[in-house]
């Protein structure tokens, strides 16, 4: 979804209880991830203070992250999920008042967390029996956080928030 539709749907009270956008100068840009991430900084302020200033703010969580063909480099452990495999680590930065605050997470993850956490939060059923979401939660080990001990596993972002806690 585009940021103007998404915002004329906020303000109409008409949004989706989980809707994707994609920052509109990324769109087909030739620019580099670092001109990347400045442009979408930009963009994702308005659409924040937008999205704080809104009813559905008290029950919202925004997830910001980038496409792993971005040019990012990683050295990390990537799981041999499938016949794919994964893609480098890339951030992914959730924006709620649930979220903990100044939380970093090394719990493995990959861009099918974002449809396991909308699975868990609302409890439907995964996707397919095939599709990555039907993975388990990475199991840590101590010793290495970045390498699940039931691989292939990805995590559903639950960690990220304290629900319980509304301050």
């Amino acid at each position: 979804m585009e940021s103007n539709t998404f915002l004329t749907s906020l303000r109409l009270a008409t949004a989706a209880l989980a809707t994707a956008m994609l920052a509109p100068a990324c769109a087909n840009s030739p620019r580099t991830p670092i001109q990347h991430v400045i442009i979408v900084v930009g963009d994702m302020d308005t659409l924040i203070k937008r999205m704080q200033a809104s009813k559905p703010w008290d029950s919202t969580a925004i997830f910001i992250t980038f496409d792993e063909g971005g040019g990012y480099y990683d050295s990390g452990y990537i799981q041999p999920i499938d016949f794919f495999g994964d893609g480098a680590r890339v951030p992914l930065i959730v924006v709620s008042r649930f979220a903990k605050k100044g939380y970093v997470d090394h719990t493995y993850s990959d861009h099918a967390s974002l449809l396991k956490f909308i699975e868990e939060n609302w409890s439907l059923r995964s996707v397919s029996k095939r599709s990555r979401d039907n993975l388990s939660n990475p199991q840590i080990d101590s010793g290495n956080s970045y390498l699940p001990l039931n691989r292939p596993a990805t995590g559903d972002l639950m960690s990220l928030f304290a629900f319980t806690d509304k301050n």
